[in-house]
């Protein structure tokens, strides 16, 4: 299982102080390539970014773009994931 703040930095280059406590979690299956369909479920945790770096792993994998939680949550297709970032947005205002 990977740590949130190495996975903020390897596919979002942010660096950050992490929540302990998690928002939430939600499971999905995970499609690889074989076409096998592997049972996942991620476990979402709340990052204060307090910086960014110019080269990190899964640069040039993504489209990044900073957006309110309120248009995050519009633009996922997950459920689960929607529903968290849905309670983090009410949270913060």
């Amino acid at each position: 299982m990977s740590l949130p703040r190495t996975e903020a930095l390897e596919e979002a280059g942010v660096k950050g102080i992490v929540e302990h406590d998690a928002l939430g979690s939600f499971g999905y299956g995970k499609a690889m390539p074989e076409g096998l369909v592997l049972p996942c479920e991620v476990v979402v945790h709340a990052l204060e970014v307090t910086g960014t770096v110019r080269n990190f792993k899964e640069k040039g994998e993504r489209r990044l773009e900073w957006v309110s939680p309120g248009e995050a949550a519009e633009r996922v297709a997950e459920p689960g994931l929607k529903k968290i970032i849905r309670a983090f947005e009410r949270r913060e205002s």
